[in-house]
């Protein structure tokens, strides 16, 4: 036995020794995010824009607000500025005006919606019978699909069963150019980034969290 410092070859070999081998220590492979689309959703929509041309609804048959809770029946007689059109009403001879129409439910289109649209607790405007000249605000609460299509509408304090023709949706004639212009955008979604197209934009890239 031998006593003494040792050598420094013998230092190496005791700690090669006393120490595992060091391994490398395979990672774990990443996973796969699904499609998340967190910051997409709440995308801001591009500012909204009228490109309508009220001119371009001369002639047509609407219904413009009597009172807060009834419309009549009539025809776009004229579009003096690009916020206003005159009204005769089936009623009258003398058209009248209606002023800031593009921000308001003052004017809606005067045609049934399609079934496909009709839906129970939204809000409408119902002619209780078919010689009725006025339309009154009323909120539907059964529907019946049939054939053929009614709806049981709530109007202040009585309830109507009415079929589809008798329906208005509280919308402009012009509501779908209106949707047209908010932003009719493609999003090509990919595991890390989502790629919004606008026609009113160029390319925006967010990423997914």
């Amino acid at each position: 036995m031998r006593f003494g410092p040792k050598k420094d070859s013998e230092r190496e070999s005791d700690n090669m020794m006393a120490s595992p081998p060091n391994k490398a220590i395979a990672k774990p492979p990443k996973k796969r995010k699904g499609i998340e689309l967190t910051q997409a959703e709440n995308l801001t929509p591009p500012v909204r824009m009228s490109t309508v041309d009220l001119r371009d609804w001369i002639g047509s048959s609407i219904l413009a607000k009597h009172d807060d809770s009834t419309y009549e029946p009539g025809v776009i007689h004229s579009a003096p500025t690009e916020n206003s059109v005159e009204i005769i009403f089936d009623r009258s001879t003398q058209p009248e005006t209606y002023s800031n129409i593009l921000e308001s439910n003052d004017i809606l289109g005067n045609h049934s919606p399609p079934a496909i649209m009709i839906k129970v607790g939204m809000t409408v405007c119902v002619r209780a019978r078919h010689e009725d000249q006025i339309f009154r605000v009323g909120k539907i609460i059964e529907i019946k699909h049939g054939p053929p299509m009614s709806s049981l509408v709530h109007i202040r304090n009585e309830y109507l069963w009415v079929p589809r023709a008798n329906l208005r949706l509280l919308q402009p004639p012009w509501y779908d150019d209106l949707e047209d212009t908010t932003a009719q955008e493609v999003r090509l979604v990919f595991f890390t980034d989502v790629i919004v197209l606008s026609r009113y934009h160029s390319p925006r890239v967010y990423q997914c969290r």
